[in-house]
């Protein structure tokens, strides 16, 4: 029951929004906090990946889609320490930051045309500061 229930907090169309108590949204997301710290303590990250996945794809629903011009905002800002005054750069709250690298960064991995667009629009970063 408990990974059903996990499952269910990944998943970004079952929120507080769409039929679920605030309430019960944060036990869930609680629990999920706490599969995936287990997880990670036994040298996996499967449902890491998933959670910084669906977290991301829910915080489009509120900022937008991410581009490329934008993530590669956020990896400059992380390359440089990411401060709070920093993030508002990016248009992201800080405390997202390092879930849209994660996810920005697999992104990159798996469509090869998307990381050379991402490091071009980096080194123009780096080079412009």
């Amino acid at each position: 029951m408990r990974g059903i229930a996990c499952d269910r907090a990944l998943d970004v169309r079952d929120g507080p929004s769409e039929g679920r108590s605030l309430s019960a949204t944060l036990a869930a997301e609680a629990q999920v906090e706490l599969r995936v710290r287990s997880e990670i303590k036994q040298g996996r990250n499967a449902l890491q990946r998933r959670y910084d996945e669906a977290f991301v794809s829910r915080l489009e629903r509120y900022v937008g889609t991410l581009t490329v011009a934008r993530a590669a905002e956020v990896l400059f800002l992380l390359e440089r320490g990411g401060d709070a005054g920093a993030s508002n750069r990016a248009g992201l709250p800080a405390s997202t930051l390092p879930i849209v690298q994660r996810v920005w960064l697999a992104r990159m991995v798996r469509e090869p045309e998307l990381g050379r667009q991402t490091r071009r629009a980096l080194n123009e970063l780096r080079d412009s500061d």
